[in-house]
């Protein structure tokens, strides 16, 4: 194998392909990189640690086809510290590099003992920007359990596809994220895959927002494909929870506030808790919102437009914050029904506290319960 590049551009791929390298891994196959040059002029490198496959092509001047494979934690590193071009040559038993006057050589692997994948044999889901889909990750994947001891569905995101509709939904068991995002939906019947949190995660880093993406599915993968880049991964095997069951059909209070300002009073009196539990304690009424500490000691007052009965209820600090983060809206809405029941909380546009929520993004969240001792 022999070819010439960019090192810029072969230093992308290899850090973008060396995510799906398992650090920790005990098989030496897959601590390596899989490179391979075409007649076609362009170099693919791909990374896996079976669950994930990351596939990258970048465009070269191929002088000799073949293929071999390369440490990649140590090919990465090299790559992040030259600039200019770089003249790529393998052997069995050596990659040399040249920059310059500058030489250096990695231990070569057998290509035939690298996992590449076949291509999927899965038909498509949707057709989406790379943008859109960039914000509705963010705006959920949050949401999604960072606990191993609770399991790989609650780590993963789940993806609804029914009729023109798209949605991204992430729960940890204490709140829940929910949000629509415009895509062209490819296949009819309605459908749900359970995708790693960390994959779309990776997803996002690796793929342009100014690309469009198109995924790809079967019962056992789901693909992302945007320009030269292919991220394949193994889809979480489980039953989703009915979250739906948890939300409150009808709410009969309803109160809008400044997101601005109601985050900085939760961080604040967040800040000022003790214990485990992390209690902020939110007293809503239909001009004002008091957050304070649940005893009452620190608090701060904000303006609010609402209507129903007042009403107190404890909060996780860090659990609301993260929330909090994620809207984008100048006002959001809290509508409640007990202290013991799941809040919802949407965008709120002008002039619509008392109407039906903002459509397209929302979260659910639940009261701590009142009275428990740290």
């Amino acid at each position: 194998m022999r070819f010439t590049c960019e090192t810029k551009a072969l230093a992308k791929a290899v850090s973008a392909a060396a995510k799906a390298v398992d650090p920790r891994g005990h098989i030496p196959a897959l601590q390596n990189l899989y490179l391979e040059a075409t007649d076609c002029d362009q170099v693919r490198i791909v990374g896996t640690d079976l669950e994930t496959t990351i596939t990258i092509i970048i465009t070269a001047k191929v002088e000799e086809n073949g293929n071999t494979t390369v440490p990649a934690k140590a090919f990465a590193a090299y790559l992040k510290s030259t600039a200019g071009n770089i003249h790529v040559v393998s052997d069995e038993n050596a990659v040399r590099v040249q920059n310059g006057s500058s030489v250096s050589a990695f231990k070569a692997g057998l290509p035939n003992e690298f996992p590449v994948r076949a291509h999927m044999d899965g038909a498509a889901v949707l057709d989406v920007d790379g943008k859109d889909f960039a914000q509705a990750v963010k705006a959920v994947s949050f949401a999604a359990s960072q606990e191993e001891l609770r399991g790989a569905v609650l780590m993963g995101v789940l993806l609804s596809v029914e009729g023109s509709k798209a949605q991204f939904i992430a729960t940890d068991g204490h709140r829940l994220a929910e949000i629509d995002f415009p895509a062209v939906v490819i296949r009819r019947e309605a459908c749900s895959f359970i995708i790693p949190g960390s994959a779309l995660e990776t997803a996002v880093q690796i793929i342009s927002s100014k690309e469009r993406i198109w995924l790809w599915a079967d019962k056992t993968y789901i693909q992302f494909q945007a320009g030269g880049v292919t991220l394949h991964v193994r889809l979480v095997d489980g039953q989703y929870p009915n979250y739906k069951a948890v939300i409150p059909a009808k709410f009969d209070a309803k109160y809008a506030v400044d997101r601005t300002a109601l985050l900085a009073s939760v961080e604040r009196i967040g800040k000022q808790t003790e214990g485990k539990n992390k209690s902020v304690a939110l007293d809503f009424t239909d001009r004002k919102i008091r957050v304070g500490l649940e005893n009452g000691n620190s608090y701060d007052e904000i303006e609010t437009d609402g209507k129903g009965a007042g009403r107190r209820l404890l909060f996780n600090a860090e659990l609301l914050a993260g929330i909090l983060k994620h809207l984008v809206s100048a006002q959001v809405r809290f509508d409640t029904v007990a202290i013991d029941k799941a809040v919802q909380i949407t965008p709120c546009s002008e002039g619509n506290v008392y109407g039906a929520a903002d459509e397209g993004q929302r979260y659910v969240i639940m009261p701590q319960r009142q009275g428990k001792s740290d």
